[in-house]
């Protein structure tokens, strides 16, 4: 589509594709031009060729901390000439889409849910959240607004009902099918801690404990690697034990989710939408400090967290069979509201 586009929105992970595609699809329902760009992580590309009928590749990530920076202003630079005119930028937790806008004199909204990155030391983690900062208004939930706003104007900030996690889920419906190519009838998921992520001090999995306690309790296991994390799960440690599946290429983690009896992971995000969808969810993420989002869902007994590899495997044993009923009508609704929300400030300029 040539000319300009209503909104320009920047997919830089994997969770994104689950979380925009509904955002998106409700925009393009209302008759706005939506131009998408995607950056090369993970899964992320190939989950984008699964749900978005058209987006541009633009940069990639490193799991080293330098290349990370110098890939994120080289990314960045690149966007600002590569994107074409726009009236508003959305993107979510990195803040290259605000720091684009801020050059092109277009507006911008970031959503965020991760508090603990904005209180995170070192001169690249303080220049990511000032970056932030500049955008016209950040969208979180409302659970995380006493935390962030600690850091962010009050009248930039927007909040919602619920988690970023439900809107992932709103378009979200279980298909058995996708589990055709997994070797197990029953099975817990497993997803490594983000060891490269700049706000995680902890440098040590216990992911391979994980795997050694499934296997003596004869539980099997998915595992969904992040890339490059071979360096603390090796092929040879993975050879050793047969209830160990990984998939290949990218998978729909929440069709895994639904049907897992356990969502195990050291990030926050599946556990999140695990928890949404009934299921019994776990994170072991390395740090006694948690997102305000996992502190609710915690307060309300929807997620378990730990790094006691006894605790985590008596917490999901005992919850074995114990599905609960999937937020799908609140995540419409919230999805609903939410892109109101977002179209107010087109409409209103």
């Amino acid at each position: 589509m040539a000319g300009k586009y209503d909104f320009w929105v920047d997919i830089t992970s994997p969770p994104q594709v689950f979380f925009f595609t509904p955002i998106i699809k409700e925009l393009v329902k209302k008759g706005y031009s939506v131009y998408v760009t995607v950056r090369d992580r993970g899964e992320t590309v190939a989950l984008a060729k699964k749900y978005l009928s058209n987006f541009s590749i633009t940069g990639s990530d490193s799991p080293h901390s330098i290349l990370k920076i110098s890939k994120t202003v080289a990314r960045t630079l690149a966007l600002s000439l590569k994107v074409p005119d726009y009236d508003i930028c959305l993107c979510s937790e990195l803040p290259m889409g605000v720091a684009v806008s801020k050059i092109k004199r277009r507006r911008s909204l970031i959503f965020l849910d991760n508090d603990l990155k904005v209180y995170e030391p070192g001169m690249f983690q303080k220049l990511e959240v000032k970056v932030k900062t500049l955008s016209n208004y950040v969208i979180v939930p409302k659970v995380a607004v006493k935390s962030f706003g600690k850091v962010v104007p009050e009248e930039k900030i927007i909040h919602y009902d619920g988690y970023k996690e439900h809107i992932s889920i709103s378009i979200f419906r279980p298909d058995p099918s996708e589990l055709n190519n997994i070797p197990f009838s029953e099975f817990v998921v497993i997803r490594p801690e983000a060891l490269s992520a700049m706000y995680v001090r902890e440098k040590k999995s216990i992911v391979p404990d994980l795997i050694k306690r499934f296997y003596r309790e004869n539980v099997n296991v998915v595992y969904l690697p992040r890339k490059g994390d071979f360096e603390y799960l090796s092929k040879s440690f993975i050879k050793k034990y047969d209830n160990i599946f990984i998939p290949d290429g990218a998978v729909d983690g929440l069709n895994i989710s639904y049907y897992a009896k356990a969502v195990l992971t050291g990030s926050g995000t599946m556990a999140r939408e695990a928890s949404l969808l009934g299921t019994t969810a776990v994170s072991f993420f390395p740090s006694k400090k948690l997102l305000a989002v996992d502190i609710d869902l915690i307060s309300k007994k929807r997620l378990f967290h730990s790094r006691d590899v006894n605790e985590i495997i008596n917490h999901v044993l005992s919850n074995w069979n114990k599905k609960r009923l999937p937020e799908f009508d609140v995540c419409k609704k919230i999805v609903k509201n939410l892109t109101e929300e977002i179209t107010n400030h087109l409409d209103g300029a």
